[in-house]
């Protein structure tokens, strides 16, 4: 639909995402974000939605960070998002139980076992061990490992 490499256009303000707070940053972020859904580029669109949350983390709005790291999630899942959200959470005094905890553990697990990591699928099926050794679901993970 476009011509050329739309990425590199966006990939110098990311970085000033971070650092810049201002109008013309925000309408530069809309337009990278508008490019990529064009091209259903959703990897670079997840990106951006971290960007976009990592400048609400810093700027500490951590219920709009939230919704972009869960958004970023959606499209793209991994450690980082999960970790942000759940810092999120924290950070906007969100009560977490440890079934809650428990289930985000087991189900980055199950990720990594499905992308056939094993070894990291290992350690976070030890970290969930650490919360519920005796959780059906953690215990058919460690089956399935062996």
């Amino acid at each position: 639909m476009f011509s050329g490499d739309y990425r590199a256009s966006i990939r110098p303000y990311n970085e000033s995402l971070l650092y810049r707070s201002t109008v013309r940053t925000y309408k530069l972020w809309n337009l990278a974000m508008s490019l990529a859904t064009a091209e259903n580029d959703t990897v670079t669109t997840s990106k951006l939605y971290v960007y976009g949350g990592d400048k609400m983390f810093k700027q500490q709005e951590y219920v709009l960070a939230k919704l972009m790291y869960e958004v970023s999630n959606s499209m793209n899942p991994n450690e980082y998002t999960d970790a942000q959200i759940t810092k999120c959470m924290i950070l906007q005094h969100e009560t977490i139980d440890e079934e809650t905890i428990l289930t985000k553990i087991l189900d980055a697990a199950e990720r990594e076992f499905a992308n056939g990591n094993k070894e990291k699928a290992r350690e976070l099926y030890k970290r969930a061990s650490e919360i519920n050794p005796t959780n059906h679901r953690l215990l058919d993970g460690i089956n399935k490992l062996e």
